[in-house]
């Protein structure tokens, strides 16, 4: 067994709390349609690799027994891996650089590259469908693209929406069905995406930077440009305004600097901890079923630029400005791990679904995977 297999014998986190557990939401007409809409953006549950599927021991190793060990060093792009993306059976990773436009297909247990395309704008974001079938990709200028993948490469991509906002960060729901949009100029934005159709706006969200669906709820998260991050009932039930800020709008998120961004901003996959990583390199951990902050703490004077939750929640990753990627207890906050190998920082980290590896991308242009 791996050093990684040996940290990631983890503590089950507990199961979601019923408070966030929107139930019977829509009507009967709106769960027809849904499931009339194209297969193409639906769960195919048996081509996709949960986290359910992986076995878990119920123990957590205070610390690491042996180095996690670096398996593959990329050289992937000609300008920095600006985000990384694993297909949910772990086998293939998709890689997307903002400096050279390419977005490439790698298999994930050799490093041989399988396809690539080159984006007309270039991206900032991208997301992976459930299936595993697609990835959208989020350009400078908000343009939205679905790209087909497989074993033999990267196909021509179909366009979704144009224009949508500036530096657009995406998230994609569970389901793979809706697409939520942020940018530095324009509302953020709810999508179909099997009807191209934006579903929702919500005005004056223009600072978002981070977004993130909630699993198993109808609750949207995000971080804006002013250390807090709101919670977003999709359903328009207003009830979870309770527990916001005094004006009952956001979480303002205490011991980070006033005016930094919500770089980045996760939820695990239970729906229970949701983490934010911070331009000032705070990260900060929060229990979203019992309402508070568990964590709050500095890396190294150096920016956070992603954070990521394992499939099971059990470790937080977090990608940072000094080179490094730091793996963390994803309830604590304990630090168990440091991964250095980057010449230049870190921009993006990704577990692999069936945790046996892990991914980060770098200003150097390298894509290291860990195992």
């Amino acid at each position: 067994m791996t050093a990684f297999k040996n940290l990631l014998k983890t503590k089950t986190v507990a199961a979601a709390v019923a408070v966030l557990i929107l139930c019977g939401c829509g009507s009967t007409s709106e769960q027809n349609r849904q499931r009339e809409e194209s297969s193409t953006y639906a769960v195919d549950v048996t081509e996709s690799t949960s986290a359910s599927s992986v076995n878990w021991s119920a123990r957590f190793p205070s610390e690491l027994n042996a180095p996690l060990k670096q398996a593959l060093s990329i050289p992937a792009h000609d300008d920095e891996v600006t985000k990384l993306v694993f297909a949910p059976d772990g086998g293939m990773l998709v890689s997307i650089s903002y400096g050279d436009y390419h977005l490439k297909l790698w298999d994930a247990a050799t490093g041989a590259q399988l396809g690539w395309q080159k984006s007309p704008d270039r991206p900032v974001d991208a997301v992976m469908s459930p299936t595993g079938k697609w990835f959208v990709t989020a350009d400078v200028y908000g343009n939205l693209r679905r790209w087909p993948i497989s074993r033999d490469g990267v196909g021509m991509y179909e366009n979704i929406a144009e224009k949508t906002g500036k530096a657009t960060k995406i998230a994609l729901s569970p389901d793979g069905r809706r697409l939520a949009v942020t940018s530095w100029d324009s509302p953020m934005s709810v999508w179909d995406l099997a009807r191209r159709k934006k579903i929702k706006v919500f005005e004056g969200t223009e600072k978002m930077r981070s977004v993130a669906f909630v699993p198993g709820t109808q609750i949207l998260a995000s971080g804006n440009n002013q250390k807090s991050f709101i919670l977003w009932d999709l359903s328009e039930r207003s009830w979870w305004e309770r527990w916001f800020s005094d004006d009952k709008t956001e979480f303002v998120i205490p011991k980070v600097s006033p005016q930094s961004d919500v770089a980045s901003l996760d939820v695990s996959q239970d729906g229970n901890l949701l983490a934010t990583g911070h331009m000032d390199s705070s990260i900060t951990l929060w229990d979203l079923g019992r309402r508070r902050q568990l964590k709050n703490y500095f890396v190294r004077d150096a920016s956070t630029l992603q954070v990521a939750f394992s499939p099971h929640g059990s470790l937080l990753a977090s990608a940072n400005q000094d080179g490094r990627v730091y793996l963390w207890d994803g309830k604590s906050g304990v630090k168990y791990a440091e991964l250095s190998g980057h010449g230049k920082g870190v921009k993006t980290v990704a577990f692999s679904p069936t945790e046996e590896k892990i991914a980060s991308g770098g200003e150097d242009g390298k894509i290291l995977i860990w195992e």
